[in-house]
């Protein structure tokens, strides 16, 4: 079993394997992971496939055949973990490597995932701030904090608050 860890933002790619048999799961964090096949006399030749691994909701295993490219980026607001347990022993002369920006695999949308932006108003309450956790957690969104139209916070707060990808920042 090989682990391979990455950063948020961090993108790990291009591989493949002659013989061995690829299965990924993502026990921490999320990733998004690109599978791009050439193999000749595929049905499947030169199409790109993309997918979201991690938790909560696509903790599984994936299995990756012998001949497929593939490579992995974060998208989770903190790193991510890929287990591999792989069907053979790792032989060095069975993988080959291409650079990230590679011409021969094209990923439409690029590599970076695009954060979908929340404002949750009443954000420092107990519901406003349950959503906020929930949504955080996901990791796929970018969510504004606000508690109204109030000068300052009973407790201290800060009238708005954004958590996203980039981390926590006052901006009021």
């Amino acid at each position: 079993m090989l682990f391979f860890g990455g950063a948020a933002g961090a993108v790990k790619a291009w591989k493949r394997h002659r013989a061995q048999t690829q299965n990924v799961a993502v026990p921490v964090g999320r990733i998004r992971l690109v599978v791009y096949d050439d193999r000749q006399g595929s049905s499947t030749r030169g199409r790109v496939q993309q997918l979201e691994l991690g938790r909560p909701d696509a903790y599984l295993r994936l299995r990756i055949p012998p001949g497929l490219w593939y490579g992995f980026s974060c998208i989770s607001p903190t790193p991510a973990l890929l287990a591999n347990c792989a069907d053979l022993p790792h032989d060095p002369a069975d993988g080959e490597v291409l650079a990230l920006n590679d011409p021969a695999i094209h990923i439409h949308g690029g590599w970076h995932r695009q954060f979908m932006r929340v404002l949750i108003t009443g954000g420092f309450g107990y519901v406003g701030g349950r959503l906020a956790q929930f949504l955080a957690f996901r990791g796929t969104y970018e969510i504004l904090l606000d508690h109204g139209n109030k000068p300052s916070h009973p407790h201290g707060c800060p009238r708005r608050m954004w958590c996203g990808p980039s981390g926590t920042r006052r901006l009021a």
